[in-house]
């Protein structure tokens, strides 16, 4: 599981989502499926989240191509400094 760094505050609107990062002052815009994990990411595992959204997006996609999508979506967060691993 991941945690949101300190200092990282999120604005959700209804199609997506505003990451501000008060260490830098950078601003991440965010899709609704990134509003998704966001709001999963602190209290779900990543199978629990691909499985969300297939779930939510009736999605026939493989579930590794979503749980990649998902990863390297999360790595992107991390290496930005907006997450971190618990």
């Amino acid at each position: 599981m991941f945690e949101l760094n300190e200092g990282i505050k999120i604005v959700y609107r209804e199609d997506g989502a505003f990451i501000y990062n008060e260490k830098n002052g950078s601003v991440k815009i965010v899709n609704e499926t990134g509003k998704m994990i966001l709001e999963l990411v602190c209290c779900k595992g990543i199978m629990e989240i691909v499985n969300k959204i297939l779930e939510e997006y009736s999605i026939d996609e493989r579930v590794n191509n979503v749980e990649q999508e998902v990863v390297l979506f999360l790595s992107e967060l991390e290496r930005e400094g907006i997450v971190c691993k618990r």
